[in-house]
């Protein structure tokens, strides 16, 4: 097995096309860039890298950020790495929705922050999914 450094990370939800979830308020968040990203069929995947440019060195970390952060094989992240590839992600026995999707950091903060289920956000339409937002940002916080 090759040991990714977190550069790779990186480099992965790049290719693949990941919201990284700081780019709205423009700063980072503590020693990890955060990333999102929206699955055709609705679900939400996330992953973590460090600023860090070491390589992981634990197998079992690797093989847990592949298979439950981003939800590819060994295969697919290299090639996405490697050459380029984004992971194709579809889905067969459905039309993937039509319309235009919510940003990737409108879903995450309507989700962990403002505590809407997920399946609801989804449903929004954006105008519905920002009012929903700025309702919750306007609560008085104590």
């Amino acid at each position: 097995m090759r040991h990714p450094p977190w550069n790779d990370i990186r480099r992965f939800c790049e290719v693949d096309g990941w919201t990284a979830t700081h780019e709205k308020t423009g700063r980072k968040r503590g020693d990890h860039d955060r990333y999102l990203k929206v699955l055709p069929d609705g679900e939400i995947l996330r992953t973590r890298a460090s600023h860090g440019r070491a390589e992981i060195r634990d197998p079992a970390l690797v093989s847990r950020i592949w298979k439950h952060q981003l939800g590819v094989t060994e295969e697919q992240f290299w090639q996405a790495v490697d050459w380029g590839i984004p992971v194709g992600r579809h889905i067969e026995t459905e039309e993937p929705p039509a319309g235009r999707r919510l940003p990737g950091w409108l879903v995450m903060n309507l989700v962990r922050k403002a505590g809407i289920p997920e399946d609801h956000v989804l449903s929004m339409t954006e105008e519905k999914a920002l009012a929903a937002w700025n309702e919750w940002c306007a609560q008085p916080r104590h």
